[in-house]
């Protein structure tokens, strides 16, 4: 049911200022831009590609939570099959599955101690 983990996310204060560090202290490439908003002061969501994995950037103005750790997020083939698995085993969604930037459909539940867990689908 559950795939390969996908990415961490972390929320920042500022996106350019981690970008920097991300790239130029660790090596990280940037792979993806995701638009967060449309106020010209709107940060991106960055994807940075650390091996088979990927660190995500989430910017807390748009985020609206303090930042640091955010979640887990697995890739799975089917969001809303995996999130039914997932029902049928106990498990209370955070948040049903929707679909978000065009082609991602995600789902978002809890485990262990509170983290927050996510179901990620690109179409």
């Amino acid at each position: 049911m559950i795939g390969e983990l996908h990415k961490a996310a972390v929320v920042v204060d500022s996106v350019a200022e981690a970008e920097r560090f991300y790239t130029g202290m660790l090596g990280l490439a940037v792979t993806e831009r995701i638009p967060s908003g449309t106020a010209a002061d709107d940060e991106d969501y960055v994807m940075l590609g650390a091996g088979s994995t990927t660190l995500e950037l989430m910017p807390r103005k748009a985020m609206g939570v303090a930042p640091g750790f955010h979640h887990l997020s697995f890739r799975v083939d089917d969001v809303d099959a995996a999130a039914a698995a997932l029902r049928e085993q106990g498990v209370t969604l955070e948040k049903e599955p929707f679909d978000a930037a065009g082609n991602l459909r995600l789902a978002f539940f809890r485990g262990p101690g509170g983290v927050l867990l996510q179901l990620f689908q690109r179409r």
